[in-house]
């Protein structure tokens, strides 16, 4: 249907981001979660959009990636 999985991270520090994490995650998720649910990329956010009681934003995070290349998704 023209999605994937992607999944977006917040680091605890930021200048751990990069290629090395991401493949320890990406590691990780096929060690513990079925191929379909592993994800095809990971991104790196220095802020996860979050509600003033700390709860996140999903909308937010999703919109940053639906809607685009054809999606029927709004």
């Amino acid at each position: 249907m023209g999605e994937e999985v992607i999944a977006v991270i917040q680091p605890a520090n930021w200048s751990d981001r990069g290629d090395d994490l991401a493949a320890e995650l990406n590691a990780f998720a096929r060690a513990n979660l079925s191929h379909v649910k592993t994800p095809r990329r990971i991104d790196f956010m220095e802020e996860l959009p979050r509600h003033q009681t700390g709860k996140l934003y999903k909308r937010l995070i999703r919109d940053a990636y639906w809607g685009k290349e054809g999606s029927k998704i709004v």
